[in-house]
């Protein structure tokens, strides 16, 4: 027989910040989801760039650059309805292939927030000199002092920063509990899964998810 309580993960390996590890997981899936939700409806209520604006974005090439990011941001984005409800569906069935899904969708993430950082950084200046006339007229209206292109640069970086480490922890999370599924660990703060959770799995029941998972515990046991 193996000992359950060298098997059994510690309190602090079975946590996502302030939350189990198991409703982090969660938490980010259903926020993948909805993210993925968004874009879609934005892609899709996004009018057609008028003529003027599109031949302007063929002579400036950081403006045409930028769209072209973006529009690999909506794609990545509304990827991530497939992979938030891939993490879901793994959640519950145990499924560490399922939460690797997740995970590799926010590595992707981390990979195009650095490059969309590096390239945003270096051409601001550039864009700000392009974009001037707009700038000045939007300072104006709102009798604000437009900012400067070093102002620009630090606010890019914090945010970048911002969004690159939360991107690391989502992947972190989803890998943790991905690796702690593949090696059939109780969880030391319990099972958070319960019949009571059944609504939520969009009419499966908990025990259908996991039969494979519940004749491994019982063979560990024999």
């Amino acid at each position: 027989p193996i000992d359950g309580r060298q098997q059994r993960l510690s309190a602090e390996d079975a946590c996502c910040v302030c939350f189990p590890l198991a409703w982090g997981v969660r938490m980010i899936s259903l926020l993948t989801m909805l993210v993925g939700f968004f874009a879609v409806v934005s892609v899709l209520s996004t009018p057609p760039v008028p003529p003027k604006e599109r031949e302007r974005e063929m002579r400036e090439p950081a403006l045409q650059d930028i769209v072209y990011i973006d529009k690999v941001w909506d794609c990545l984005k509304i990827s991530g309805l497939v992979c938030g409800y891939q993490g879901f569906k793994g959640l519950y069935t145990r499924d560490s292939l399922k939460l690797k899904w997740l995970c590799c969708y926010y590595v992707l993430c981390f990979i195009l927030e650095v490059f969309s950082l590096c390239f945003y950084i270096a051409k601001a200046c550039q864009v700000l000199a392009d974009l001037k006339p707009e700038i000045e007229q939007a300072a104006q209206h709102s009798h604000r002092r437009p900012l400067t292109c070093a102002e620009v640069q630090q606010m890019l970086l914090v945010k970048g920063f911002a969004q690159c480490a939360m991107y690391y922890f989502f992947a972190q999370a989803a890998w943790s509990l991905a690796s702690h599924f593949s090696s059939n660990l109780p969880m030391a703060w319990g099972d958070p899964f319960s019949d009571m959770e059944a609504p939520l799995l969009a009419g499966y029941g908990v025990s259908e998810h996991r039969p494979q998972q519940q004749q491994q515990q019982q063979q560990q046991q024999q």
